[in-house]
């Protein structure tokens, strides 16, 4: 390299001419610094590539520095031999094995740079599947480069790059795991399940969506009153990484109506690109009558202001209550009302004990419609024995269908006496079910 002759050059003419005064020494350094071509990137890269059934492409750039890198200058990127590879492994303790030639190839080694060039780039290939092969063994596979120059010199800070390519296979899966509980009212409900591919989309593919009823576990299983759109098939377009199955599920179809939620196992069965994987676990979409309330669609004439706030019964957790109230004074008797956006005209409903205890737990109530959320109509009274209301810490009570011959928006659950003879009651949960 030029690089090495210049400086047993300057060594030789220091020795014979110490005493001359008119040798420039920085002149001679700065001709070998005038051009310096170095790698960009450089050091060990780990690179993500995946499996398509296309080969991969990785993009160098070779820059061109120096005191003058307006003057031309020539170099090839190629791979290390396995001399240049051994020492580099045995001057950082590594052991790094290069990918056989049948892995990579690169495109454009040799450079010749003008004079107003300051960077090539070079692409290199690499043949996925054939990577793919070795990557059950133990060997750490590199791609190991090397940046040389016969003319110029080259940084060896920046001269080598260690490609270590990492196979990853594409998978189609479910955007959510698990079960995936949807409230389905009255008549017809359209569902939407996005799907989704792990990496940039750059091809036209479909998948196909199916119900496989093994996968509903201890589940019951929604068995008819759905249809699958396109019959499953889902269509993912280039550019896209996310496609939507379409779930329709009609309430008057289906025999399912009760407390429970019902299950449709969802499973991908086929993708269009066989290179792909395809998600094992199943997509438990969960349909129920359980409306989905809102604090906001509660009131209560009766709100102990010193404690249980009446939102605490939406939030799942036992811990929490709403509690009538027993500090003040209220003209009538207590009540919980819920105010629907839109009529229905029959339901069933659950609520929860306060968990530390049952003292203040309705031991009789009333349950009443309104179509206006002022005049209400009588539609059943539960008792304590007869309809056997629980009176322990955090013990639930399930009802029975309610059903009115006239639709209604809003229900009114009125206490008339708890289990200690109060007009007070505690609800740490409730749940209203609208069929």
């Amino acid at each position: 390299m030029k690089k090495i002759y210049l400086s047993s050059l300057l060594l030789g003419l220091l020795a014979i001419n110490t005493a001359c005064e008119d040798i420039d020494e920085s002149a001679i350094f700065q001709a070998d610094f005038q051009k310096i071509l170095m790698l960009k990137t450089n050091g060990i890269v780990d690179l993500t590539i995946y499996k398509t059934g296309e080969n991969s492409t990785y993009e160098l750039s070779i820059m061109k520095n120096g005191t003058s890198p307006e003057k031309t200058a020539e170099a090839v990127i190629c791979p290390m031999n396995k001399e240049e590879l051994k020492v580099y492994n045995e001057t950082r303790g590594l052991s790094l094995e290069a990918l056989p030639e049948n892995c990579y190839e690169l495109a454009g080694q040799d450079m010749f740079f003008n004079a107003n060039e300051r960077y090539k780039k070079v692409n290199l290939t690499l043949h996925t599947n054939n990577i793919d092969e070795l990557a059950d063994t133990e060997k750490d596979y590199v791609i190991p480069l090397i940046l040389k120059s016969e003319t110029d010199s080259v940084s060896s800070a920046q001269n080598i790059l260690i490609v270590r390519p990492n196979v990853i296979i594409p998978s189609v899966t479910f955007t959510k795991k698990g079960l995936q509980a949807q409230y389905c009212g009255k008549g017809t409900t359209t569902l939407t399940i996005p799907l989704e591919l792990q990496i940039e989309n750059k091809w036209d593919f479909t998948c196909t969506v199916e119900v496989d009823e093994t996968k509903a576990g201890n589940h019951p299983l929604l068995q008819n009153g759905y249809t699958l759109e396109n019959n499953g098939v889902v269509t993912f377009s280039k550019g896209n990484k996310t496609a939507n199955l379409t779930v329709t599920v009609n309430r008057t179809e289906t025999t399912e109506l009760d407390m429970n939620t019902y299950v449709l196992p969802l499973v991908l069965q086929k993708i269009s690109l066989e290179t792909f994987q395809k998600d094992n676990d199943a997509y438990l979409l969960g349909v129920n009558s359980k409306f989905p309330l809102e604090a906001s669609m509660l009131s209560t004439n009766a709100q102990e202001p010193s404690e249980g706030p009446l939102a605490n019964v939406l939030d799942g957790k036992i811990g929490t209550f709403f509690h009538s109230a027993w500090s003040v004074a209220v003209e009538g008797k207590h009540y919980v009302q819920v105010n629907l956006p839109n009529t229905i005209s029959s339901f069933m409903f659950s609520y929860t004990n306060r968990d530390s205890n049952g003292n203040a737990a309705l031991a009789w109530f009333d349950v009443e419609t309104s179509n206006d959320g002022q005049t209400f109509t009588p539609l059943k009274s539960y008792a304590r024995d007869a309809d056997s209301l629980p009176g322990g810490g955090a013990e639930v009570f399930y009802s029975t269908k309610l059903e009115s011959t006239s639709p209604f928006k809003s229900i009114r659950f009125i206490c008339k006496q708890n289990f200690t003879g109060g007009a007070f009651f505690v609800w740490s949960e409730f749940s209203l079910y609208a069929l």
